[in-house]
Parts: structure tokens; sequence; C-alpha cells
């Protein structure tokens, strides 16, 4: 990985701190209409006398007047810390004392085991309500499925991706997510360097099934088969190898690649808008036949409906056969 997903996800909201104080809104069902602006401040203002604490960035909702309405601790967590329990009521403390604003503090996750662990309430002891952090994660973080919104809200895509990779609709995510990526860098609104550190990030979260999947979606020649997407795709690919060794004798390996196409194909139906009934996609779940899956993906890209996308094969063009010339027989008296 080009980075520390911890050192990514703490600059994409250091960069984006929207994000952060939308859903901090959206939980506690509240706004602050007098806040002006949203100020990026150090996390050294969380270290409290000579302790050593840092919180991975501070927020301040800024009123029109210079005041703070509220400030915003934010960690970013990727693993279970028994100790962090002890440290996060003092990054509060430490904001609370030196701002004399409200303070909230928003925990960070892709993974749901950190989720749940988060979101438990520490006790301060005995007569005390204590804190509960808000925990921004899997179970709040939204499947963005529609091309749409991801392009509008790039970032909040990538979180999507990130925190769902593993799940059943992961791929979808993924896809909607990479096109949206490829849209953007193409207009000049995300940099090569964002766009190849999203991408990149998504791939490393993604498995060797949905990584296979989205190789299927190039190799069917889907509409976003560009050079960078085709790199992205082959540099998946490579992280993905030692996994895909590992995965059993060859018959295995070819199911496993029917299920990537499927899923390859559920994603390009659902990118598209396409409606499936529910015998159509036990039809698609239950192919093993990595061909005819092709065939299907490739027709699913420009299909106007699913009945057009999975209809029967169509028999090659006979060109027309000479008929023999009929013998004119005896000359007419």
């Amino acid at each position: 990985m080009p980075s520390s997903l911890h050192e990514v996800l703490v600059q994409l909201f250091r960069e984006r701190p929207s994000l952060a104080v939308d859903f901090v809104a959206a939980r506690l069902r509240r706004r602050w209409p007098g806040a002006r602006s949203v100020e990026l401040l150090s996390g050294d203002l969380a270290q409290l006398n000579a302790l050593q604490h840092r919180a991975d960035a501070v927020l301040r909702l800024q009123t029109r007047r210079g005041g703070s309405s509220l400030c915003l601790v934010l960690e970013v967590q990727l693993a279970v810390d028994p100790e962090k329990r002890f440290t996060w009521p003092l990054y509060l403390c430490g904001i609370r004392a030196k701002l004399r604003a409200p303070v909230v503090l928003l925990v960070v996750t892709p993974h749901r085991t950190v989720e749940r662990w988060a979101s438990h309430r520490i006790a301060f002891g005995p007569g005390s309500d204590g804190m509960r952090p808000l925990v921004l994660g899997p179970g709040t973080i939204p499947l963005v499925r529609d091309r749409s919104a991801a392009r509008e809200a790039p970032e909040l895509a990538l979180l999507s991706a990130l925190a769902h990779a593993k799940e059943k609709r992961g791929v979808e995510v993924a896809v909607n997510a990479g096109t949206a990526f490829v849209e953007l860098s193409s207009k000049g609104r995300i940099d090569d360097q964002r766009f190849k550190l999203y991408t990149d990030l998504i791939l490393n979260a993604l498995g060797p099934k949905a990584r296979e999947a989205l190789e299927a979606l190039m190799e069917a020649g889907y509409e976003y088969k560009t050079a960078i997407l085709r790199k992205w795709v082959a540099e998946g690919r490579a992280a993905g190898l030692a996994e895909g060794k590992a995965e059993g004798k060859a018959e295995g390996k070819a199911e496993g690649k029917a299920e990537g196409k499927a899923d390859a194909l559920l994603a390009v139906l659902a990118a598209r808008q396409l409606p499936l009934t529910k015998s159509q996609r036990a039809t698609i779940l239950t192919c093993r036949d990595p061909a005819r899956l092709d065939r299907w993906i490739a027709r699913a890209v420009t299909a106007a409906t699913a009945d057009e996308a999975l209809g029967p094969d169509r028999p090659p063009a006979r060109s027309p056969s000479r008929r023999p010339a009929r013998s004119r027989g005896r000359s007419a008296r």
C-alpha cells in the first residue's frame, strides 16, 4: 500500500472536514446555524500538562464572532486498543479546558469489530455517566451505489468502498467508486495522486473474488476501460496473486472465476439500474460457464433491459448460400 491507511483517512478528514461535521450533525439531530466555518486545529491541543497524548485531528466550528460553537476530536482507529478508553477522555478534557467550548469525540473505522468496541460507553466511576464516543463505521457509512452520488462526494464513496469491501455488495460499491474516480480524474476534478491513492486503497481492501470481478469487467470491455484503470486493476491482480495461489485445485479456481464474473455482471446491471427478477438473479448466480458470463457482461453494457442482456445467445449469421442452378431441361420446341 502506498501509504498507511490510518494516515490516509486522517488526511481525508483534514482536507474534507465537512464529512465529520455532517455526520455528527445527523447523528445528534441538530445543526449549528451560527457556525461560519470549520477550522482545522492541531491535534497537540489535546495534550494536557506533560502527558504526550495527541489526537489525530481537532475541528472547530467557528461562529461569526470568532468563538467556538463546537469542537470535534477525531480519531481514526483500525484496531481494538483498550488504552484509548483512558486517553480519549483526556483529549476531550484538554480541548474543553483550552477552548472553552462543548466537545465531541468522533471515532472513524472501516472495521465492524472496532466499531462495536468503540461504541461502548466509557465509565469514569461511581456517580458518573461517563461518555460514549460517536463512531463512523460500516454500520453508519452508507452504501454509495449511485454513480452520480459517488461523483458528487468522492470521499464518501471512498469511505463506503473501504467500509463495505468484504460485504456482498462490495464489488458494486467499488465499481461505482472507481468509475466516479476515473470520470473526475478525466475532468481534472481530482489530481492523479489522489486518484491513484483512492483506487489503491480500494483494491487493497477488496478480497480476491472482488478483484476478479473488476478484472472480468475489464476483459468484457466495459465502458471505463481506460489505460489508467487497466493499470489499477493490473496492480490489484498482482496484490492478490499470493491469495490466488492458495485457493485450491483447478476446479475450485474455475468455480471462483465464474463467481467473480457473476458478481461483475450483477455490478454492471446495478450500475446501469437494470432491475432483475428473482429468476434472473438465480440464473446469474448459478451459472458456471465463464464464457457465457463474459457474453452477458458485454451485452449488459449497452442493453436496454436485463432480458436483453441475458437473452439467448444469437447463432452466428449464415452467409447466403448459393443454390445450384436448375437444369433448364429440354429446350422448348
